[in-house]
Formats: structure tokens, C-alpha cells, sequence
């Protein structure tokens, strides 16, 4: 599956404010730098795909960042059709094996690329173990040692059972290029910048990190977003990215 092309294809900018308005704003303070966006719930809910669809109308791709989770599959189909024919370019899944089936059935011949979510970037082992999933003296665990085994459980499943791509943190790329190959795509989120903060993510890696261990996309909101100047802060990611991209594994 190819690779972007440049440094600026490879960010994607989140898009996490809670109306048109904003959104607007932002998308037009970035006008010649970003050209991909992620879509996520809060809005999402506030404009439905009214928004999405005005993204694609001027020429941006669009990152779908729902999460659809398992549900009936009649329920399902239905509700990925409606998402998918919006023309948006990637989606998320957050479900098992069945759940990616029957997504793609939904999805049919048109060319959104689904991606499967390994674990969030806010939590880690602590976190996990509250869930009892990498807890080894639980008799409910699954009794994963590590979260990375958990990310490398969970994307096995994914791939195995057609997903084009994964979700995961920059700090698990390089062991999932070495088990699974080049041949999905790996978008990263919580990407921090060593310039600001991590916030609320608890497994977050730096563009220089996460892109040398093989991501192909970097999902990045608050540092642009809340910058003074959205589009001097994406073009210092981007500048960042293209630094790296020759280590690249």
C-alpha cells in the first residue's frame, strides 16, 4: 500500500472544536499547509456529515474518527453506508474480528480505508489492568504481560480479518512494521511535539519518533489548534516529519 508522497500528506489535523464555525475558521487559517483533517464526535454530533461533505467539496481528505463499535449487523450495515458514501477517505473501527467483516460487507467497492484502533493513547498498563486485560493474577484476565502485547494481539485480529490500517501510538510502530511489514496503514495519534505539553496522553511520542518507527500519518489537534498560529505550529510539525522520514523504518 503506498506510502504519502511528502511531509505534509503525512499530518493529518484534528479537527476537535464544537461547531461549523470554529472548524471553518481553522481550516482556513490552514489553507495551503493541512489538506487532511479528522473528523471526530464532538463535531461530528454537531453537524452530522454536513461538514465532512463541505471538507470534500474543497478539495481536503477526511479522517472519520467515529469509532464504530460492535453492534446488530443489520445495525451496522446501515449505519456504515450512510458514513461511507459520505466520501470521507479513512474510518475507525473499535470492535473485534466480526465487527471489521462486516464492515467492510458495508463498505463494498468504495475506497475508504478502515482502520482498527489498538489501544488509546491516554491510557496505559494502570489503566488496562483496571480492565482487567493485563492483569497476570486475575482469573478474568486475558493476561497480557504488556500493553504492547495487547496492541500486537489487537492488530493481528484487525489485519487478519481485512482492515487496511491501525490506529496506534508512535511508540509501538517500529514492533508493528516488524511483525506485520509495510503493507497497512498506520496512523498515530497523541503526536506531542517536545515544544508542549502531553496533556492527557499517557503513551504519547514526538513526530520524530513516531514517524522513524513507521508511521505514515500523524493525527495532531491541540498543539496546532491551540497555538497563536495554527499554521506556523502545522508547518514546524511538518518540517519535523520531513526531517525524519529518511530513518524511517
Amino acid at each position: 500500500m503506498p506510502r504519502p508522497a511528502t511531509a505534509k500528506e503525512c499530518l493529518i489535523f484534528a479537527l476537535d472544536v464544537p461547531g461549523e464555525r470554529d472548524a471553518r475558521d481553522l481550516v482556513k487559517k490552514l489553507k495551503g499547509v493541512v489538506s487532511f483533517y479528522k473528523v471526530g464526535w464532538e463535531l461530528f454530533l454537531a453537524t452530522g456529515l454536513t461538514f465532512v461533505r463541505e471538507l470534500k467539496k474543497e478539495g481536503n481528505k477526511v479522517f472519520l474518527d467515529v469509532k464504530i463499535t460492535p453492534d446488530i449487523d443489520e445495525q451496522l450495515i446501515r449505519a456504515v453506508r450512510a458514513l461511507v458514501e459520505s466520501g470521507v477517505d479513512f474510518m475507525t473501527i473499535h470492535g473485534n474480528g466480526k465487527t471489521a467483516q462486516i464492515v467492510r460487507q458495508a463498505r463494498g467497492n468504495l475506497p475508504v480505508k478502515i482502520l482498527s484502533i489498538t489501544v488509546f493513547t491516554s491510557m496505559d498498563y494502570h489503566d488496562m489492568r483496571d480492565l482487567y486485560i493485563t492483569d497476570p493474577d486475575s482469573e478474568f484476565s486475558l493476561k497480557f504481560k504488556s500493553v504492547e502485547d495487547f496492541v500486537g494481539f489487537r492488530a493481528e485480529e484487525a489485519l487478519n480479518n481485512g482492515c487496511d490500517g491501525l490506529i496506534a501510538s508512535g511508540l509501538h510502530g517500529r514492533m508493528l512494521r516488524e511483525r506485520f511489514g509495510n503493507d497497512f496503514i498506520l496512523v498515530c495519534p497523541g503526536i506531542r511535539p517536545s515544544w508542549f505539553p502531553r496533556n492527557g496522553h499517557k503513551r504519547p511520542a514526538t513526530p520524530k519518533e513516531a514517524i522513524e518507527n513507521g508511521a505514515d500519518y500523524l493525527v495532531v489537534g491541540r498543539p496546532i489548534r491551540d497555538s497563536s498560529s495554527p499554521k506556523e505550529a502545522a508547518q514546524r510539525i511538518i518540517d519535523e516529519i520531513e526531517a525524519s522520514l529518511p530513518a524511517r523504518v
